[in-house]
């Protein structure tokens, strides 16, 4: 698409120039482009690979509300589309809240595994753990769990 773009309007839709620009420049430019795309991706997919899906999605969020602000602090002045906007602020305020959601989760799911895992160390054949929400006890001479 970028190719059938740049065919119809030319780079001039990209950035302004005083003169004409050569195009030997802007096929070295977006072959440059598509090898760090592709590079971009491969790396994507290793992280997918090695962290999950939920983590990477996670990832991606930050990425979102990076991208959001560092193109209004850096590239407002020279495109309208790049500034503020209300519905741009209610996109990223939502991932915010779905990282900010969550976060918490995660944080009590880590709380009651390691709560689990403590009772895991209990069960024995005449021994019962019971976990409340500080701690875990063995009872000895119980039922087994």
């Amino acid at each position: 698409w970028t190719g059938a773009l740049l065919s119809r309007h030319g780079p001039q839709l990209y950035a302004p120039h005083d003169g004409e620009v050569e195009t030997g420049t802007v096929a070295l430019l977006y072959a440059g482009l598509t090898l760090i795309n592709a590079m971009h991706a491969l790396v994507f997919f290793e992280l997918l690979d090695r962290i999950g899906a939920v983590s990477a999605a996670v990832m991606k969020g930050v990425q979102l509300v990076l991208v959001f602000a560092f193109s209004v602090l850096f590239f407002c002045r020279y495109q309208a589309s790049q500034c503020f906007s209300w519905p741009k602020a209610i996109g990223v305020t939502t991932v915010v809240a779905g990282l900010l959601t969550y976060a918490a989760g995660a944080r009590d799911s880590r709380r009651q595994a390691e709560r689990q895992r403590r009772c895991i160390y209990c069960e024995a054949p005449s021994t019962e753990c019971v976990c409340t929400s500080t701690e875990s006890t063995c009872i000895l001479g119980a039922r087994g769990v």
